[in-house]
């Protein structure tokens, strides 16, 4: 057992000494996976190429580009949140993503551009961007482009629509501007079923949990996250 976990627990039982010994020995296993996925990730060949051009529109309806959204950087990362043209309101568990991930932003600005990228209308974004006080995270509609139809986000057609349950998915997205002036994209992963994508192929159905603060931390829990689900649809005000 490793030393802190000793000191930590010596007046737990036996059982639970016995059992958080290898708890630390599976964390430790997970941990050098997580490391190691990691490089195999980071030395990816180039990937597909994206136009740097493309139109899109800020929350706001400031015209931008997919190039304008790297800022100083070579590397950018988008979360594709699912709302759609025509829907009511965002997936619940998809903006709890970009509450957090707005929380991150100034720090991973520094590092690389960050954006959070949908094809609903910039007015219905700006809408969302008000009632759950995003401010720090880029939000940014798709329109006037097929980007997002471009990166095999659309799992199939509308069902769901209006309640954000369905047809769009969500996703992390890695663009690199490269050596040679070319934006390619480096490494995207969604949520949900299969999907083709722009280098052949198809998505894994995995699971963007791993990238989301609230899922590992209630993953902590001896009950574990059960079967809730998010369903907010604000962000209450701070408690001061």
């Amino acid at each position: 057992m490793d030393t802190v976990h000793m000191s930590a627990h010596m007046s737990a039982s036996a059982d639970y000494r016995t059992a958080r010994a290898e708890l630390a020995a599976a964390e430790r296993q997970l941990r050098a996976a997580a490391e190691r996925v990691a490089a195999l990730r980071g030395a990816l060949p180039p990937g597909p190429e994206v136009d740097p051009g493309t139109p899109l529109t800020m929350a706001g309806g400031k015209p931008v580009t997919l190039g304008g959204l790297f800022g100083p950087h070579r590397s950018l990362v988008t979360y594709g949140l699912r709302f759609d043209e025509g829907w009511e309101r965002p997936c619940p568990a998809s903006a709890m993503w970009v509450d957090g991930l707005d929380a991150l932003t100034p720090h991973l600005a520094e590092r690389a551009g960050v954006a959070v990228l949908a094809p609903a209308s910039p007015g219905q974004l700006a809408a969302v961007v008000a009632r759950r006080g995003w401010s720090w995270v880029p939000v940014v509609s798709s329109q006037p482009s097929d980007l997002v139809d471009r990166l095999g986000l659309r799992a199939g057609a509308g069902a769901g629509a209006g309640t954000g349950s369905g047809g769009l998915m969500s996703a992390v997205t890695v663009f690199h501007w490269g050596d040679d002036g070319r934006v390619r994209l480096h490494w995207q992963a969604t949520e949900g079923a299969p999907t083709p994508t722009p280098a052949g192929g198809a998505t894994d159905a995995g699971s963007l949990d791993f990238l989301c603060a609230a899922w590992g931390l209630l993953d902590l829990l001896p009950e574990g996250r059960a079967a809730w689900r998010p369903t907010r649809q604000d962000r209450p005000l701070p408690r001061r």
